[in-house]
């Protein structure tokens, strides 16, 4: 949609899961065509507030393909690395060679905000036109190891490092904005989340009319 401004907004609440489909390739294949709508529906727009306040993670690969709609060039993204030592692993965020959003982005974030959501901040940190704002993310970045008990039960344990081009790891602090303000917070109302909706929109609009 639009905001107050011509500041566009788009809210994407999951890394994955999307429609019926049950296999990460088919996830990718509905998303595609999907983004492609949204810019382009959005091209027209000053700025975009993307929110992932109630994003609670999914996949990194989905949050590599929407990553590589906000940027114009190959840049590095994050590192990982198992707790134990091992291989180093760089990704990076590349252009998608179709649809894409390169005016300023306001990346809306919260405490819910986790997993693959937090790799998505981490990818969109560094590109020039993102700003992150809000609250600061949950902080569980790694991949799980799973262990079946002989009760049944499932123990899932984290097994890698994530770190970003500086070498910081933010597993159990989160990713913190650039410019805080209460998104969700301990007493959760709908008045609060509009609110910090509509503060990132007039944010976008002042970074607007300074450029």
């Amino acid at each position: 949609g639009t905001l107050n401004g011509n500041v566009g907004y788009l809210a994407i609440n999951a890394m994955g899961g999307f429609g019926q489909a049950d296999t990460l390739e088919e996830d990718r294949s509905l998303l595609g065509p999907a983004l492609d709508h949204a810019l382009t529906d959005l091209k027209g727009t000053r700025a975009l507030v993307l929110d992932i306040s109630h994003n609670l993670g999914g996949e990194d690969e989905i949050s590599s393909d929407i990553a590589a709609r906000f940027t114009d060039r190959a840049r590095k993204a994050y590192s990982k690395q198992a707790f134990h030592g091992g291989t180093v692993q760089w990704f990076e965020t590349t252009p998608y060679h179709g649809t894409v959003y390169l005016k300023p982005v306001y990346l809306l974030t919260s405490e819910l905000t986790a997993s693959a959501a937090e790799v998505f901040t981490l990818r969109m940190r560094e590109l020039p036109r993102v700003v992150q704002v809000g609250e600061t993310t949950q902080g569980v970045f790694s991949d799980s190891t799973e262990k079946g008990l002989p009760n049944g039960w499932i123990l899932a344990m984290s097994t890698e490092i994530y770190r970003d081009p500086s070498g910081r790891n933010y597993e159990g602090t989160g990713l913190s904005p650039a410019i805080p303000y209460r998104v969700i917070g301990i007493d959760p109302t709908i008045a609060t989340y509009r609110n910090a909706v509509r503060h990132a929109a007039e944010l976008a609009t002042m970074h607007d009319l300074a450029h």
